[in-house]
């Protein structure tokens, strides 16, 4: 390979990681809140006077889904998102406080 092929590979990459990284926090922040919407629905506003921090209620929301922590429905609707997500559900709602 050339080194002017390396170069623009580089070159584009680097590019790619500048323009990209400062919308990956955006994307967290829109499917935290999207995904939130639901947890509206069974739990209502109480949500937004919850006494964990994101961190705490990331772990809760990770035992639910790991059946580390007793359920009758959490467990089930946690399984269906990602750590990543489940994270930034916790984030947004603590951010409604």
């Amino acid at each position: 390979m050339s080194k002017s092929l390396i170069k623009k590979q580089l070159i584009t990459i680097i590019i790619t990681i500048l323009f990209a990284a400062p919308y990956s926090h955006a994307i967290a922040d829109v499917t935290g809140k999207v995904i939130a919407y639901s947890c509206y629905s069974c739990h209502g506003e109480k949500l937004n006077t919850l006494n964990l921090s994101a961190t705490e209620l990331t772990r809760t929301l990770i035992a639910f889904k790991t059946n580390n922590k007793n359920a009758s429905i959490m467990d089930r609707i946690t399984k269906g998102f990602s750590d990543d997500e489940l994270k930034a559900v916790a984030v947004y709602l603590n951010q409604q406080k």
